[in-house]
């Protein structure tokens, strides 16, 4: 009998004070954000406290994303099952 192995997702740690646009530490967790996306298709984040503001900003951004037209979600293929765009089959339904 085989063993399952259990995956961890990625932790990214927000509660950087430097964490500004064009910083290391910016560009450092840019690198980790895209690596787990990739990968994982999330991660686990960890921060102090998100401004009302940035709130906003990524939900809008993920609306973007979400509003995207079906042909250009297509577009996102991969060799790997189930990864990128799967669109609506039976027993993976987008509601």
């Amino acid at each position: 009998m085989g063993s399952l192995t259990q995956h961890k997702l990625p932790i990214i740690d927000f509660t950087k004070e430097n964490l500004k646009p064009g910083t290391s530490s910016w560009h450092k967790a840019s690198k980790q954000v895209l690596s787990a996306l990739e990968e994982y298709g999330c991660f686990v984040a960890v921060y102090d406290e998100v401004s009302l503001d940035l709130h906003d900003k990524v939900f809008n951004k993920l609306e973007e994303l979400f509003d995207l037209p079906t042909a250009t979600k297509m577009q996102n293929k991969s060799s790997k099952p189930l990864y990128g765009y799967v669109g609506q089959i039976p027993v993976v339904p987008l509601y």
